[in-house]
């Protein structure tokens, strides 16, 4: 997926309009919202509507056809169209990958080599899942999957409610509708059922009144929305992932290992490496891991394997920095040279940040998660540890013997 990031403003200059998908047949609604720094209007469904379509879907049983190895074909060929093809979407006609990047671009400001990691990433989830079919039961019932903004992977969670056979409903973030939508469109011209899909855009109370009626849900969101379905069975949260390393012995190796985690996906993803804890010279460690991450190009042209994505709401970033500056403690230190937000054309760019805690002892930049490459590292202490393991997804112990 290839094209020329720039810094026009949309390129269509009349409003188009993203419809509702409600079991194959695409709607319009009275209520509809602005996709942010673009000219798509997305029309949202109604609690009404969607209770109402959760109380029909208990009746419907299975209504996608074939086997799991019929499906896992389908839905291969979909995932290549989704990368490589020209797909027709409704709303947006005729849509080639490089028109797709452009949409990520003006409304996220993802670069389109960043976007082609993505496409490489939701494949490989796809052949892994595939590898193990067997262990993939038929489900019946209806699998209601609600997606975050930051990253288009989390499509990934679509994959097994689709190959066991499941009606697939998909609520997609009002900032980025763009890649569900061309997901479902995908999924709609290789012949997958139409009537099992669904696209349903919706306010956060919508989703609050309707998760928890299906068979299953799967959300994305912040530790409001784990609080919020806490406890419910049919209902998986993916929240935060409060990432941290502890670093036993440093080497080259480790230190390429560091950079990848804290840059992935331009630190969007919540595996992303937010806190480094070492068992000696966390100092030397940070300022070897700065002096790299000040090298990292910002222009999103450049050719790279860490590209950064370019921040169209800047306002928010700010607060986001603010807030970071604020949980700064006495003697810590900012590693990194270059200033936090570095302007790029008319947008800005988050700079890759690493911060040194000189006391890690109940810090509270521990476990802190932005959306933008930001690390701190500070010397080993259990009850930082013990912190971490309780509020923590994914921990790596590094360095080993």
């Amino acid at each position: 997926m290839k094209t020329t990031n720039s810094f026009p403003s949309a390129l269509i200059t009349t409003t188009q309009e993203i419809k509702i998908l409600r079991q194959g047949n695409w709607y319009k609604s009275l209520d509809s919202v602005l996709v942010p720094y673009t000219n798509y209007r997305l029309h949202l469904a109604s609690s009404l509507m969607m209770v109402d379509d959760a109380k029909k879907s208990k009746s419907l049983g299975q209504i996608a056809s074939g086997t799991v190895l019929e499906r896992a074909a389908l839905l291969e060929k979909a995932l290549t169209l989704f990368n490589y093809g020209n797909v027709l979407v409704e709303g947006l006609g005729k849509q080639k990958p490089e028109d797709f990047a452009h949409l990520l671009w003006q409304a996220l400001g993802l670069p389109d080599r960043l976007v082609s990691q993505w496409d490489k990433i939701l494949t490989e989830q796809l052949t892994g899942q595939l590898a193990s079919l067997a262990n993939i039961p038929e489900n019946q019932g209806t699998c209601l999957v609600s997606l975050p903004a930051n990253t288009f992977v989390c499509l990934d969670a679509c994959f097994q409610p689709l190959l066991s056979g499941m009606n697939l409903w998909i609520r997609p973030s009002q900032r980025e509708p763009f890649s569900a939508l061309r997901f479902l469109s995908c999924l709609l011209e290789v012949g997958w059922s139409a009537k099992s899909l669904s696209f349903y855009p919706t306010t956060h109370s919508t989703l609050v009144s309707v998760a928890s009626r299906l068979e299953q849900s799967i959300i994305y969101g912040g530790d409001d929305v784990e609080c919020l379905f806490a406890g419910q069975s049919n209902i998986t949260v993916h929240g935060p992932g409060r990432a941290f390393a502890i670093v036993e012995q440093v080497s080259d190796q480790i230190i390429e290992q560091l950079l990848t985690k804290i840059l992935v996906g331009a630190g969007r993803f919540c595996l992303c490496l937010g806190t480094i804890l070492c068992e000696n010279s966390a100092l030397a460690l940070g300022e070897t891991i700065a002096s790299i991450l000040d090298q990292v190009p910002l222009e999103p042209q450049i050719e790279t394997n860490w590209p950064l994505a370019v921040r169209p709401d800047v306002d928010v970033c700010e607060r986001q920095i603010e807030r970071l500056q604020g949980l700064m403690r006495e003697g810590d230190r900012v590693l990194t040279q270059r200033p936090w937000l570095v302007p790029i054309g008319d947008r800005f760019i988050p700079v890759p940040t690493l911060v040194y805690l000189e006391q890690t002892k109940n810090h509270p930049l521990l476990g802190v998660e932005v959306d933008f490459p930001f690390a701190v590292i500070g010397d080993i202490d259990q009850a930082a540890v013990n912190q971490l393991n309780s509020q923590s997804r994914f921990s790596y112990r590094l360095g080993k013997n």
